[in-house]
């Protein structure tokens, strides 16, 4: 009975001993078959490259449409905020005669005439407006009140003051996301002892606004903007002179990268860019430098950015022989696409949305706001 057992545990060793054997076997023709197959039909198709889809150049196909705000005979509004989420929603605001007037809602057929209210002064006129969506629109103005549009009513949220300087003003408001808003301006005022001022630059952390911490400098902040480094650049006027600075801050100081500039000089983010013009010289901010962009001399181009989609698809400002007309590059060339009317219409800023663009024009001549609507052809 051993003998047998011995036997059958031997028999099953060699048993499997073979099985092994031929399981190498077999896994080895497999693979030479393969590589026979391989080397004598060749795959015919290649692994495809996905490139990156190239920008198109920006349309110039618009159908134009231009609405004056209308207002009662006597008073005056002026904008220079628009902000909107979509063509069927989209705010303006800015200084008016009465405060009443100084904020209006386009719903895609028309524009309203609406009110904001704030404890102190019962109507708030309006300076600055930015938001994320429909349900969080922030706006400021020139006395430091800060309010809040949650989709249903605007809301009253705080009246900023500077420990040094006193009441602060709003500029503008431009942000990147709901927890990362930016406004620029300046605290302070004139005094009996002559103007006291220092820009200033606050931000909104997803709970507070809170001013960032940089060297006071006796200049008025119009307008901010963060690079992809994380760098503030500001442009700053000089009240006293009407001369501009471009300034950066990079979390420690302030350099500045053009100062006491007399021409035209503007400042927006494009895609990932920060551009600079000054002149008719358009200019890449690049970590801290400026390097030449676009150079539209022997063009209409006047140093203004109204607004872009990407970086061939830009609005600006263009010397028309009647005064300010809207011009606009596509990557290839730059062309008056809406001219001026008359020396006393200015355009001072725009808003971009994929088949439309908003800008908004100021009449000199009537003291009344008119919104300039471009839609793309179908």
């Amino acid at each position: 009975m051993a003998i047998r057992e011995n036997r059958q545990v031997k028999y099953s060793k060699i048993t499997g001993e073979m099985m092994k054997n031929l399981i190498v076997v077999f896994i080895s023709a497999i693979l030479l078959m393969q590589l026979i197959s391989c080397k004598n039909n060749p795959l015919e198709v290649p692994v495809p490259v996905v490139k990156a889809k190239e920008i198109e150049p920006g349309r110039r196909d618009y159908i134009w449409d231009e609405t004056v705000l209308e207002i009662p005979v006597g008073e005056s509004a002026l904008f220079g905020g628009i902000w909107g989420i979509s063509p069927n929603d989209v705010w303006a605001i800015g200084g008016a005669s009465e405060s009443i007037l100084s904020t209006w809602h386009f719903d895609g057929a028309q524009w309203t005439n609406i009110s904001i209210i704030d404890p102190e002064h019962q109507t708030y006129e309006g300076q600055a407006i930015w938001g994320t969506d429909a349900n969080n629109i922030w706006s400021g103005n020139v006395g430091g009140v800060i309010c809040h549009y949650d989709g249903t009513k605007w809301n009253y949220v705080e009246q900023l003051t500077d420990k040094d300087y006193g009441r602060v003003t709003v500029q503008q408001m431009w942000g990147i996301s709901d927890h990362e808003i930016y406004f620029c301006g300046y605290a302070g005022g004139v005094t009996e002892e002559g103007t006291h001022v220092t820009g200033v630059v606050y931000k909104y952390d997803g709970k507070d606004w809170k001013r960032i911490g940089m060297p006071d400098i006796e200049l008025n902040f119009l307008n901010v903007r963060k690079a992809s480094n994380g760098d503030l650049l500001i442009l700053a006027l000089n009240e006293n002179t009407y001369l501009i600075d471009i300034l950066v801050y990079n979390g420690n100081g302030l350099k500045t990268l053009i100062a006491n500039d007399e021409s035209s000089t503007a400042l927006e983010k494009v895609g990932d860019k920060i551009l600079i013009s000054k002149g008719q010289l358009m200019y890449e901010y690049d970590n801290g430098n400026l390097k030449l962009w676009k150079d539209f001399t022997g063009t209409q181009y006047k140093g203004a950015i109204w607004c872009a989609r990407n970086e061939k698809d830009i609005f600006t400002g263009a010397q028309d022989k009647l005064g300010d007309g809207i011009g606009h590059y596509n990557g290839e060339d730059f062309k008056i696409i809406y001219p001026a009317e008359n020396i006393n219409v200015e355009c001072v800023n725009g808003i971009t949305f994929p088949n439309d663009v908003f800008f908004i024009l100021l009449d000199w001549n009537l003291l009344k706001t008119r919104i300039l609507h471009g839609k793309l052809k179908n």
